[in-house]
C-alpha cells in the first residue's frame, strides 16, 4: 500500500469518497495511487506536463494494484481533461496563483466538476478570494507541519452543481486573509501557524525600526497592520 507524508495525506483526506480525480501535477503519481487503492475514488486521471515525472508515474501505476483505475495524461494544466470528465480537480505542491492560471485557463472545464481540492503553497487569500468569486463554496479546510513547513488544503464544491446556497461574502481582506473553518475547529496547527507568522512579522518591524527612511516607514505602517490582524485571529480562538 501506498504511503504518503503528511502533506499530500491531508490533501488526499479531503477528496469526496466516490469522486473521480484529475490529479493535476501529478508528479509521481502516488496521490492517485493512494486513492485508487484506499476506495476513495473508483477512478483518477494522473496529469503532468513534465514528461520525465510522468514516466515514473506511469512505472508506480503499473507495479501497483490498481493500475486498471489510473489513466495516465501528458498535460499542461487542465489542457489534456474534457468538461465534465471528472467529479474533483485536485492540485498541490504549486503556488496560489499558478493554481489560479490553471483553472482560469479552460474555465468550462473547472465549471464542470463537483469540487476543487486545493493546496496552495501562496497567496491563500487570493485562493479563497477567486473561489468566493467564482461560484465555489469552501466547505473545509485543513492544515498540517510537514518537513519544517507550514500547509493548507483547501476542499471547495460547486455551489451550482451542488444546490448548495452561498453565503455574500464581506469583502473584507481577513474574510480572504484567513480560515473561518480552520478558526471554527480551533485547530492547533493553525493557531501555531499564525503565531509563527506573528513571530515573523515582529522579526521585521525590528530590524526596520533602525531605518529612518520614508518607505521603511510605510512598509512598518503595514506590518503594524498585519500584526494587529494576527492578534486579533488569534485572540478570537481563546
Amino acid at each position: 500500500m501506498t504511503v504518503l507524508s503528511k502533506r499530500l495525506n491531508m490533501v488526499a483526506a479531503l477528496v469526496t469518497t466516490g469522486n473521480t480525480v484529475a490529479d493535476v501535477g501529478c508528479d509521481h503519481a502516488h496521490t492517485s495511487i493512494y486513492l485508487a487503492e484506499k476506495g476513495i475514488s473508483p477512478g483518477c486521471i494522473a496529469m503532468d506536463v513534465r514528461k520525465g515525472p510522468l514516466e515514473m508515474a506511469e512505472t508506480n501505476v503499473r507495479k501497483s494494484d490498481v493500475a486498471d483505475r489510473i489513466q495516465i495524461r501528458l498535460s499542461d494544466g487542465l489542457t489534456a481533461l474534457r468538461p465534465g470528465e471528472v467529479d474533483t480537480v485536485l492540485i498541490s505542491g504549486m503556488g496560489g496563483l499558478l493554481i489560479l492560471e490553471i483553472l482560469e485557463k479552460y474555465p468550462e472545464k473547472t465549471a464542470s466538476v463537483k469540487e476543487l481540492v486545493l493546496s496552495p503553497q501562496s497567496d491563500m487569500d487570493k485562493v479563497r478570494e477567486w473561489l468566493s468569486d467564482h461560484g465555489f463554496v469552501v466547505t473545509d479546510e485543513e492544515m498540517c507541519f510537514d518537513a519544517g513547513k507550514y500547509y493548507l488544503a483547501i476542499k471547495a464544491e460547486n455551489a451550482k452543481l451542488l444546490g448548495i446556497r452561498t453565503s455574500e461574502s464581506t469583502g473584507e481582506k481577513e474574510h480572504f486573509r484567513f480560515s473561518g473553518i480552520l478558526n471554527k475547529k480551533r485547530h492547533e496547527v493553525y493557531i501555531a501557524y499564525l503565531k509563527h507568522e506573528l513571530s515573523e512579522c515582529e522579526k521585521i518591524i525590528e530590524r526596520l525600526r533602525l531605518d529612518e527612511g520614508e518607505k521603511a516607514r510605510l512598509r512598518l505602517e503595514e506590518l503594524y497592520d498585519e500584526c494587529r490582524r494576527l492578534n486579533n485571529e488569534i485572540d478570537s480562538m481563546r
